[in-house]
């Protein structure tokens, strides 16, 4: 379980105040700058952009001031070596993530949890720095990504969000401004699989969950997970879960 020591929100400090850890703060530190700072990692002075985050290890050196304004958002956390490796979020690294306003959202929820102590609040801080670890991972990981990948993700986010509309092929191809062979290569370049093949199993997947309610007819989960025929249904979700709807 991840386990936060002290954590602060958008703290501001008197002008001319510094930090200085040549050793590291002995566990992991997670970092946000709304305004731009002065940060030397080793020698080398580093001037931060608006809305910075960095992740540090528990032996990383940091040393930072304001320029001239000094306002962070740290959460001091300790966590098991097999946790830090299976997210792999890269440390003592500038990142300059889109969700920069999840992030430090998180990080007074994490404050809040911490000082208030409620009931399951260390699951609940478990859960939190789980999702802006893994939010700073995905930022890293996007960073300077494919424009076509993030089209394509768009598209797929859209056609799968709402799978009682189906587009065509067609209509797909004319979106992206792909031909078909290039659209259907590079889909599953990125996805490992063709829009059917994601269609199908998100409403099989709906409807398994929407059958579990008595009052659902066959024919009206049919519906509303896209298929215009019952019949046509039935037969799709005895070949995708080996057992007829009814059952």
């Amino acid at each position: 379980m991840i386990t936060v020591n002290f954590a602060d929100h958008m703290k501001k400090e008197p002008e001319g105040a510094e930090i200085l850890r040549p050793n590291g703060s002995g566990d992991h530190l997670f970092l946000y700058f709304p305004a731009p700072m002065k940060y030397w990692r080793g020698e080398e002075k580093i001037l931060t952009k608006r809305h910075a985050c960095i992740l540090l290890g528990p032996r990383d050196a940091h040393r930072f001031c304001g320029a001239p304004d000094f306002i962070n958002t740290y959460i001091h956390f300790t966590a098991s070596e097999q946790e830090v490796e299976r997210l792999s979020v890269e440390t003592n690294r500038f990142f300059y993530p889109a969700c920069f306003e999840q992030l430090n959202q998180l990080a007074l929820e994490i404050k809040g949890e911490l000082l208030t102590g409620g009931e399951l609040h260390r699951e609940m801080i478990h859960a939190a720095m789980l999702r802006l670890l893994v939010l700073l991972r995905r930022s890293a990981a996007s960073a300077g990504s494919d424009p076509l990948k993030e089209q394509l993700e768009a598209l797929r986010y859209e056609m799968l969000a709402d799978c009682s509309q189906a587009p065509s092929v067609s209509e797909l191809c004319a979106r992206m401004c792909m031909s078909r062979t290039a659209f259907y290569e590079a889909y599953r370049q990125y996805f490992h699989s063709s829009p059917k093949q994601d269609l199908l199993r998100v409403r099989m997947e709906k409807a398994a969950v929407l059958l579990t309610n008595q009052r659902k007819t066959v024919a009206a989960v049919a519906e509303e997970v896209g298929f215009h025929s019952a019949e046509h249904f039935t037969r799709s979700y005895k070949k995708y879960y080996g057992q007829p709807p009814r059952r």
